[in-house]
């Protein structure tokens, strides 16, 4: 018994992706999972093991596949595949505005202890910015904000601290001069001058034909999971650091990462919810030392996703455990 309607395994790229994404997920939740348990948060480490085993047993018939999946932020292919969603129905939205702007909205990092405050700060004050206008659109006497952000946190290795930020799109530059200006005033009275660059709060127009790009860039989920070794250099080494990822991810438990202001989408349907009986199938299990899903009964893989060296190498030294950012040694290899 399968649920779903499946995904099109002819799609070799789509596949092989899936299988890259697995297998980078698979080595590093195994790690959060362990940090998670170290500090206590047992529930957090069984969230990191359900996204371990997301997709890790697949079903193939009729030329689909089925399998149950994780759904968690942390989680490369739900990832991907709440991406894909999000920018089919946004999209659309986006190319029928006249002149969208994507925006970055910052504050100054802030150490780990300080992190969930300045993130609650920051909600709040970007709704203050919303209602305000809102209010005064009702009244005539203020445009309308219409737009959706999406919220994000990553970490700078070098101070040891995180930078938690929104990204935006609205419709047009008159709503990014509004928000970017508000932002400024409201943030320096709340956090003080020095934590609010004016030169750091962006905005650019997204070009015709460029939005369907500008939304893959912008609809993410919460944190980069590599970080650059150097911030200040985008072409340095990269690493995975467990102890700071688990960090943000703890900080945004149970905070709505994406949201949108001042339109609705159109009603869609309900999806019919499928439950099939397979008589002629396959089983499928994905096995991370051959970054694959393989037959059950057989020696067949279901991707032909083949690892490169490199990216071996990279999980041996890359993944770093601690806050002194030490090394695992080369010579200890994950599967």
């Amino acid at each position: 018994m399968v649920h779903g309607k499946g995904a099109d395994i002819s799609n070799v790229k789509q596949m092989q992706r899936w299988a890259e994404e697995k297998y980078i997920t698979a080595h590093i939740v195994k790690k959060l999972a362990d940090c998670a348990k170290a500090k206590g948060d047992f529930e957090r480490a069984d969230s990191y093991w359900n996204c371990y085993y997301c997709a890790k047993f697949v079903t193939t018939a009729n030329g689909l596949l089925f399998t149950e999946y994780c759904k968690t932020r942390i989680c490369a292919l739900c990832n991907e595949i709440r991406k894909a969603i999000k920018i089919k129905f946004y999209l659309p939205v986006v190319q029928r505005w006249s002149d969208p702007f994507s925006m970055v909205l910052t504050v100054k990092n802030v150490p780990a202890k300080e992190l969930n405050q300045r993130i609650d700060e920051m909600y709040i004050l970007l709704e203050k910015i919303k209602n305000k206008y809102k209010t005064r659109f009702r009244r005539k006497t203020g445009i309308k904000l219409v737009g959706f952000r999406v919220f994000e946190c990553t970490y700078n290795r070098t101070r040891d601290d995180y930078h938690p930020h929104f990204h935006l799109v609205v419709a047009d530059r008159k709503i990014a001069d509004v928000i970017r200006t508000e932002w400024i005033i409201e943030g320096q009275k709340l956090w003080g001058k020095e934590s609010i660059y004016e030169r750091s709060q962006k905005y650019r127009r997204i070009e015709k034909e460029g939005e369907e790009n500008a939304l893959a860039r912008i609809i993410k989920y919460g944190t980069k999971i590599f970080s650059e070794h150097n911030p200040r250099n985008k072409k340095s080494k990269k690493g995975v650091y467990i102890e700071a990822l688990d960090t943000i991810i703890a900080a945004m438990e149970d905070r709505r990462i994406f949201d949108r202001f001042g339109f609705n989408l159109p009603s869609r349907p309900k999806e019919e919810k499928r439950v099939q009986y397979l008589k002629d199938y396959k089983a499928w299990t994905f096995v991370c030392e051959y970054a694959d899903w393989l037959e059950k009964d057989g020696a067949l893989s279901l991707s032909n996703f083949v690892i490169q060296d490199e990216m071996r190498v990279f999980f041996n030294e890359s993944i770093i455990n601690t806050k002194t950012h030490e090394f695992p040694p080369k010579k200890f290899i994950i599967y």
